[in-house]
């Protein structure tokens, strides 16, 4: 299908409904088919080949890590992206690289709309079980969604909910060598299975009233959930030698074989509300306060071991290493605007304020295992960062070129 774009001096927006083949995926997904944005291996989300941009939601800003946040938008909710290449003074200075905004479905025609998508698909053919975890690989993909939009008069209502989780199957080897002080190499090489697995569920639910003609409040909250992970099931053989893994005279190449099954769990969570109430005036002038509110999470859970590994008979011996890491980084952000806009002879005239407050604490526990005594060493570390700032915004658009000055 072609693509539908709307073109103008600062930005490109999407629909994204003219990417019917990222349906049962999420905001990743679509971004991934824009000509300006690209999506690495690790789901690592770049606009323009930087990581420096910001997300908006709905025209709010987030502060939320954007790879993370994206993967938690559904695409089935979603009515467009702006791909914002020349932020001025109205959007936050963070996002340099340039911002994206996604917009989710809210429109609909007069009474009650419901709209409702499924996806399911699997590869049974290339199904694998590891022979030493008894760890089950699969292909298998599946979700949905539910979205619901009511107008009535001078009222909308919409809400939606999506699903969706995602199983890839994967193998590795690897290579790697560390050069020693004697000049020789500690080499490393590895080979074995390695399963990745992505769930996410979302929710949200918003509200447009009309006071009057030129009154307008409205209020929307979003919640979403993520989860990433992938486990590994290694067997390495370790062994010192040359650049090439040839023995070196004089040097014991200490040859042994270890197994290093591993499962690296990354968890994400994010809500955030919103009210703005807009009132307009007769000198085409209309002027905007805005509350948002946002809380995420972000956790991660690593369980790391070795055991010893007999090449010969293909088998697993007696555990050797243990190690387990966790780590949490709550953030909490209130962010308040008043904006003010008026229409000019050949353009626009823009001046707000935000005045804003966040708070991330950070903390991790890193835990050995005494393999002899079977007892756990611990280490735990933590910290937290406030910040709070205002920001004056002046913003002047003319029918040639925008004009954006930030105090």
């Amino acid at each position: 299908m072609a693509r539908t774009t709307a073109k103008k001096i600062d930005r490109q927006t999407y629909h994204a409904s003219d990417f019917e083949t990222a349906s049962g995926g999420t905001a990743v997904d679509v971004l991934n088919k824009l000509p300006s944005v690209s999506v690495g291996p690790d789901g690592t989300v770049s606009l323009r080949g930087t990581t420096d941009f910001m997300v908006y939601l709905n025209g709010k800003p987030t502060q939320m890590e954007a790879s993370v946040l994206l993967g938690q938008i559904s695409a089935d909710a979603i009515e467009n992206i702006e791909i914002i290449t020349v932020p001025t003074a109205r959007y936050d200075a963070q996002g340099k690289g340039g911002i994206i905004n996604i917009t989710t479905k809210k429109k609909g025609l007069e009474g009650l709309s419901v709209s409702a998508n499924g996806v399911f698909g699997d590869a049974p053919w290339g199904h694998v079980t590891d022979k030493y975890s008894g760890f089950n690989l699969t292909d298998r993909r599946g979700g949905g969604g539910l979205n619901l939009v009511y107008n009535k008069n001078n009222l909308s209502l919409y809400g939606g909910l999506n699903y969706n989780k995602r199983n890839v199957n994967g193998a590795r080897i690897g290579d790697a060598r560390l050069l020693q002080s004697d000049g020789s190499y500690y080499h490393m090489v590895a080979s074995g299975e390695r399963p990745e697995w992505y769930e996410n569920y979302s929710a949200n639910i918003g509200v447009d009233y009309n006071i009057s003609e030129k009154s307008n409040i409205t209020a929307s909250y979003f919640y979403g959930h993520r989860t990433e992970g992938r486990s590994a099931f290694y067997v390495y053989n370790n062994f010192y030698g040359d650049v090439d893994k040839n023995p070196i005279p004089g040097i014991d190449p200490q040859n042994h074989w270890i197994y290093n099954p591993n499962t690296d769990n990354r968890y994400g969570i994010f809500h955030t509300g919103n009210i703005d109430l807009t009132q307009q005036f007769d000198n085409k002038s209309k002027v905007t306060f805005s509350l948002l509110y946002e809380h995420s999470e972000l956790s991660r859970e690593l369980s790391n071991q070795n055991y010893a590994f007999d090449k010969s008979a293909d088998e697993v011996g007696e555990k050797l290493a243990h190690y387990h890491q966790t780590d949490n980084t709550p953030l909490d952000g209130v962010r308040t605007a008043i904006d003010f806009e008026k229409e000019l002879e050949n353009g626009k005239l823009g001046i707000g304020f935000q005045p804003q407050f966040v708070s991330q604490a950070g903390g991790y526990q890193y835990d050995t295992l005494n393999v002899s005594s079977g007892s756990w060493e611990r280490i735990k570390h933590s910290a937290i960062v406030s910040i709070f700032r205002g920001q004056f915004m002046l913003d002047i658009s003319t029918t040639r070129q925008p004009l954006a000055i930030l105090v």
